[in-house]
């Protein structure tokens, strides 16, 4: 049974896919973890990430910060 364990292991993974610019495989963790509780704020934020820069990649000196002022 997945589980809240299995949760935070994907959320984990997730950031470290993210952080890796795999933003395929990010996303797929994220949606992991959003099986159990899909009102999970945080992969909620991180899946819509995921999904933006898959359309449109960060420029190849982005060191994984998200500015929140834009």
């Amino acid at each position: 049974t997945y589980s809240k364990y299995n949760s935070l292991d994907d959320k984990a993974d997730g950031l470290h896919y993210y952080r890796s610019r795999d933003f395929g495989a990010a996303k797929a963790k994220f949606a992991g973890a959003l099986s159990v509780d899909p009102n999970d704020g945080p992969s909620l934020t991180m899946t819509a990430r995921c999904e933006a820069f898959l359309t449109h990649p960060p420029p190849d000196d982005w060191d994984g910060a998200t500015d929140l002022a834009k």
